[in-house]
């Protein structure tokens, strides 16, 4: 799937910036992507692909003045965790 992100500045731009169709959602619209100091045009292409695991593409196909980068988005959705005490011998120790 590509998408385009098109922003003017002055300005911060952000994953609201991304033209989307309907049927896909970005969780958080507030992400910032970059900040423009000029009065200048920022087109972005993405390319999105469906897949699991880590994929890694060979240099000679990307296109010319194309940047690629590998997203990580691993989301917290909730964390818990614990500090137990125990004794080892005469010692305790956190752990």
């Amino acid at each position: 799937m590509g998408f385009v992100c098109r922003a003017r500045g002055p300005g911060y731009v952000t994953a609201q910036d991304i033209i989307l169709p309907p049927y896909v959602e970005i969780v958080d619209n507030t992400q910032h992507i970059a900040s423009l100091t000029e009065p200048i045009e920022l087109v972005i292409g993405l390319q999105i692909e469906k897949n699991r695991g880590y994929l890694i593409k060979a240099p000679n196909t990307f296109q010319e003045r194309s940047y690629p980068i590998d997203p990580v988005f691993m989301p917290v959705r909730n964390a818990n965790h614990s500090i137990l005490s125990y004794e080892n011998g005469n010692k305790e120790i956190q752990g």
